[in-house]
């Protein structure tokens, strides 16, 4: 993963880095730039950071499914490709609509797994049979 700074306004950024593990780099940026593939938005889900999603072309209807997801959801912003970035970045980091949308989603999914978990932990309690009974 490369990491970039700004140097002069939203156009001129510079690469200042290379970064194998992702996270902690999605952690502290103001948004990410990326394929909408599951590990991408999953990521920046986590990081609680805005994903700029750039799909790719030709047919892969799991990434447009994916990008239509991220736009549903606005958790992100998709966009035809490397010109319209540039519009992108000015959308996510204009306010903390997005993060706040990612941080929403990203407790959602934890309440909804602790739910599951209780429901399917409720139903084998109920489908037990006291022991020694047939």
């Amino acid at each position: 993963f490369f990491f970039f700074q700004a140097e002069d306004g939203i156009r001129d950024y510079k690469v200042t880095g290379v970064q194998t593990c992702a996270l902690p780099i999605y952690q502290l940026a103001q948004f990410v730039i990326g394929k909408p593939g599951a590990a991408t938005i999953t990521e920046a889900l986590i990081a609680r950071t805005p994903l700029i999603a750039i799909p790719r072309r030709g047919s892969d209807p799991v990434g447009r499914a994916h990008a239509e997801w991220l736009q549903r959801h606005q958790l992100g912003v998709v966009v035809d490709g490397p010109a319209d970035v540039p519009r992108a970045i000015r959308d996510v980091t204009r306010t903390d609509f997005y993060r706040r949308n990612a941080t929403r989603a990203f407790h959602r999914g934890v309440f909804e797994a602790a739910e599951q978990i209780c429901q399917l932990t409720e139903a084998r309690a109920v489908t037990r049979k006291p022991r020694g009974t047939l």
